[in-house]
């Protein structure tokens, strides 16, 4: 485990960047160094934070990413794609609905407001 100290510390100085970026970049003439500050933050983790936390607290603050499977994806679907002759969750009514089919690149069809508006008087027109 981490201190509560360290944690406190190392939040601050990630709040004290955030503040630099944010508050230097509203000053028009610094502004075009936005892209230098933010590649200070990798030599500043390389570096810096080494001298003041250990390799197991510093792992634990800001663990490296999980391992990707080399055949997936970096944004793989979670549900597996629904059998032939079922019905989605997009036919169903769910909020998927009018999203494109991955699987086939087809779109569902287009609701036309034209056959559901309302007609004179307000009855429906079709």
């Amino acid at each position: 485990g981490v201190r509560f100290r360290k944690i406190r510390s190392y939040t601050l100085i990630q709040l004290g960047f955030v503040l630099c970026v944010f508050g230097l970049a509203k000053l028009p003439y610094v502004a075009v160094t936005f892209p230098l500050l933010i590649a200070v933050l990798i030599p500043f983790r390389l570096y810096v934070l080494p001298k003041f936390y250990t390799p197991e607290e510093l792992n634990n603050l800001d663990p490296d990413p999980p391992e990707m499977p080399p055949d997936e994806p970096p944004f793989a679907r979670t549900q597996p794609p629904t059998p032939k002759g079922e019905q989605g969750p997009a036919a169903t009514g769910s909020r998927t609905a009018g999203v494109c089919d991955s699987d086939s690149g087809d779109y569902p069809p287009a609701h036309d407001a034209r056959a559901s508006s309302k007609g004179p008087a307000g009855t429906e027109s079709v």
